[in-house]
């Protein structure tokens, strides 16, 4: 496709047709410049509540959780169901094609960036997020969703279907309520 779109007084190139799975989106640029498994935690915030992914001593995830009676040295297990569709679901989202990178200087609030729909931090090594990520509205087609790389104040859109599948790892099958950004 070629040819720009204006939206909201910002010039964009139209959004690629395919998904993180098509292979019409072969070649695109991945979102993560590292592969997943270099991740050591994720920390996802969706309407102000905090969903922390974190792995346990044998290197499987696990969405970790605190109850008001659980004992705060309790050892932290991975389930393997849980472990491997955490895992399938943040190799997804590292691989999320780029589809869109917007000009330097797009005014965050026309992209619902202001107020993000979801937070996702990122960790490798030690205390502090290798990268910071601010979900924030849909594309008026619906099809990707509008993220700020906070490191480097680069906007771009990935498919909506990397976002949603990051989200419903806060909500795991048998949770409370939906944690899905709108």
């Amino acid at each position: 496709m070629v040819g720009a779109v204006a939206v909201a007084g910002i010039v964009a190139m139209p959004p690629l047709t395919g998904t993180d799975d098509d292979p019409n989106s072969a070649g695109a640029e991945p979102l993560l410049p590292f592969a997943s498994d270099r991740l050591s935690a994720v920390e996802i915030v969706i309407r102000g509540n905090i969903f922390r992914l974190d792995r346990d001593a044998q290197g499987g995830w696990y969405l970790h959780r605190h109850g008001t009676t659980d004992d705060p040295a309790h050892e932290h297990r991975a389930d393997k169901a849980e472990a491997e569709r955490i895992a399938a679901a943040l190799d997804r989202f590292a691989r999320a094609p780029i589809a869109t990178t917007l000009p330097f200087g797009a005014d965050p609030g026309d992209l619902g960036l202001q107020t993000p729909k979801l937070v996702v931090m990122l960790y490798t090594d030690g205390p502090r997020p290798a990268l910071r990520l601010l979900a924030g509205a849909p594309t008026p087609d619906r099809r990707n969703r509008y993220l700020m790389i906070m490191e480097t104040a680069s906007v771009v859109t990935i498919p909506e279907a990397s976002i949603t599948g990051l989200a419903a790892l806060a909500d795991p099958p048998g949770a409370q309520g939906p944690a899905k950004p709108r």
